[in-house]
């Protein structure tokens, strides 16, 4: 396996990329702002097969990319159930944000136990 760490966005948050070095599936970890390019740029350098996001959590220096990324590859996109509201109405948990964020109603809620195959 193989990581990428991808520190983006004003208050330079990590995204990671934990990827599959015989199959070239990746996943990708949190989605802060200006981290969708750079995401980009490993990608198609590596051959990367993007398969799911998956979210630590839904403060906005984690999600401003989520809908780009689940446009451009088309991905599943996963978040604690305590988090959807702010996937659907960024902004809602009152943080004080200064950046534009696109709802992402379809995201998929996570539980207490849940697998997930990387």
């Amino acid at each position: 396996m193989q990581i990428f760490t991808i520190p983006s966005g004003p208050l330079a948050t990590n995204t990671y990329l934990f990827v599959c070095t015989d199959s070239k599936k990746c996943v990708i970890i949190d989605a802060p702002p200006e981290s969708a390019g750079q995401i980009d740029k490993i990608v198609s350098h590596h051959a990367l097969k993007p398969e799911k996001l998956l979210l630590t959590h839904s403060h906005w220096d984690h999600i401003a990319d989520v809908a780009a990324l689940k446009k451009k590859y088309s991905i599943p996109i996963y978040v604690d159930p305590n988090d959807l509201p702010n996937l659907t109405k960024p902004g809602s948990d009152q943080l004080p944000c200064w950046v534009s964020i696109e709802a992402v109603p379809d995201a998929l809620p996570l539980q207490e136990g849940d697998s997930i195959p990387v």
